[in-house]
């Protein structure tokens, strides 16, 4: 597991990422209530407590949280040494008294074919299915009631894709499709018109 301090990289081509001290990191939770960036809320201080609470309880010795962007402001990256072979994006939700984990994306990296071979070899998990695992054993561990995976479909870069042109637009939205649905189904998700579901 990387610590804090220790320099990040996520590929090949994105150089590194300075990561912050212990005290300083997910510090949006302090000085602003918790916000999710692509739905532009801010839902109640409850989601923030749902947010702290699985903070609290993540551990993990091939997985380590950073803030991230666009669809959600944390993001679980699965780790070959110091390089980040993938992430899902996550987001927190307070229904009706009961905790909604939301996993709004899931994020591969380009050109680490063989950082990817090495993090399934350790952890005998592909990588996006180690870090559902890991989300859905955090949020037992805090109080959560469900789990969720956004479609692909539902996903800002699918629509994206859906506007560009040509056959290899297409297969990057079949791969989302097939990405998402297949981690799904092998986690024991049931399926919605918008979202795949766990109750935990």
């Amino acid at each position: 597991m990387a610590k804090a301090g220790r320099t990040v990289r996520r590929g090949k081509t994105r150089g590194s990422v300075k990561r912050t001290r212990p005290k300083q990191r997910f510090a949006f939770l302090i000085r602003e209530p918790f916000r999710a960036n692509a739905r532009k809320v801010i839902p109640s201080p409850k989601d923030a407590a749902a947010c702290k609470a699985f903070l609290n309880m993540f551990k993990s010795d091939l997985a380590v949280l950073e803030e991230t962007s666009f669809e959600a402001r944390i993001g679980m990256y699965a780790m070959a040494g110091a390089v980040a072979v993938g992430q899902i994006k996550l987001n927190f939700a307070c229904e009706k008294g009961k905790r909604v984990l939301l996993i709004d994306a899931i994020q591969g990296e380009k050109g680490i074919k063989y950082l990817r071979w090495a993090f399934r070899r350790f952890s005998g998990l592909l990588w996006p299915n180690y870090l559902v695992r890991m989300a859905i054993e955090t949020a037992k561990k805090a109080g959560f009631s469900e789990v969720r995976i956004q479609k692909a479909e539902e996903n800002p870069y699918f629509r994206w894709h859906g506007k560009e042109t040509g056959l290899e637009a297409e297969k990057r939205q079949e791969r989302m499709q097939k990405l998402y649905r297949g981690v799904a189904q092998a986690e024991g998700f049931q399926e919605t018109d918008e979202y795949f579901f766990r109750v935990i």
